[in-house]
């Protein structure tokens, strides 16, 4: 069975040494957030479920044109771009656990609809009015499924309170999620979590010299591990202009002027609201 035609968002597949993986991007209006669809031997995972109840629309009749179970679906990390779209895979596929950490799970269960109040009045109503809970703990360790081994790590304090990190080490992939952004683009500093932050992407740096050669990343298409390091340069800037700024405003400003040429300029203006505590959480 052949996939349907994406006309909101775009897909790229490609064979990972043997492993089939989808990624999913949103359009511009949903913030180019992504999600990996990984293919195994009796169905599929899924990570992550976009922002945009539309492009979750789209995403599911992906999934569905796949012509293979869902398994599972895993959510990466807290922030809702993420996990908006929860409601609307559920829906399609009910009996397909979905798996996340148990900080995230407990975080989404005390902010989730504050959340969502808030994204329905800056974005409009596009997004999920309420949330969809993971219903399983995910583990930290490895775990087979399908005939494919993942590596499951939990991170704090990087891009938000909480993340997760996936290696497929037969694939030779590290799904990063929004720990690593493409280049020339501005990171969600959402937080101040700077430091911590480095020292994460430091750590995926010795990934390439195990044999991983791809970075998934939460929003945008797969990347090489050089983008790693223009990373940690925007943190140690970003650090910089946050101790050096009293106002999300005065701090935005200042970060579009250091990188005047990258994309995601109402990221930031957006971003340094909730890193100044002006729209929490």
């Amino acid at each position: 069975m052949s996939p349907p035609q994406t006309t909101l968002g775009q897909v790229t597949t490609k064979d990972y040494r043997g492993v089939a993986i989808h990624t999913y991007n949103a359009p511009e209006e949903g913030l180019y957030v992504a999600s990996q669809i990984v293919e195994t031997a009796d169905g599929l995972v899924v990570f992550d479920a976009v922002f945009h109840v539309k492009h979750a629309e789209e995403l599911a009749n992906y999934i569905a044109g796949l012509g293979k179970p869902v398994n599972r679906i895993v959510l990466s990390h807290i922030h809702p771009d993420h996990w908006s779209g929860l409601g609307v895979l559920h829906a399609r596929f009910p009996k397909a656990p979905i798996y996340a950490f148990p900080e995230i799970i407990a975080y989404i269960r005390k902010n989730g609809q504050k959340i969502l109040d808030a994204r329905n009045e800056a974005f409009g109503p596009v997004v999920a009015k309420t949330p969809t809970l993971p219903d399983h703990d995910l583990a930290v360790g490895e775990a087979t499924i399908g005939g494919v081994r993942f590596e499951f790590e939990r991170q704090p304090d990087g891009e938000s309170d909480w993340q997760s990190i996936v290696r497929l080490p037969v694939a030779g992939v590290v799904m990063a999620f929004d720990l690593v952004f493409p280049p020339e683009t501005h990171l969600f500093t959402v937080a101040n979590y700077y430091d911590h932050w480095v020292e994460i992407l430091r750590g995926l740096k010795g990934d390439a010299a195990k044999g991983y050669d791809t970075l998934m990343i939460g929003r945008g298409k797969p990347v090489g591990f050089d983008v790693i390091e223009s990373n940690i340069a925007y943190l140690h800037k970003a650090k910089e202009l946050h101790a050096a700024n009293s106002t999300a405003e005065s701090y935005a400003e200042a970060l579009k002027g250091a990188y005047p040429g990258y994309y995601g300029g109402g990221w930031v203006d957006f971003s340094s609201l909730l890193l100044y505590k002006i729209i929490n959480p």
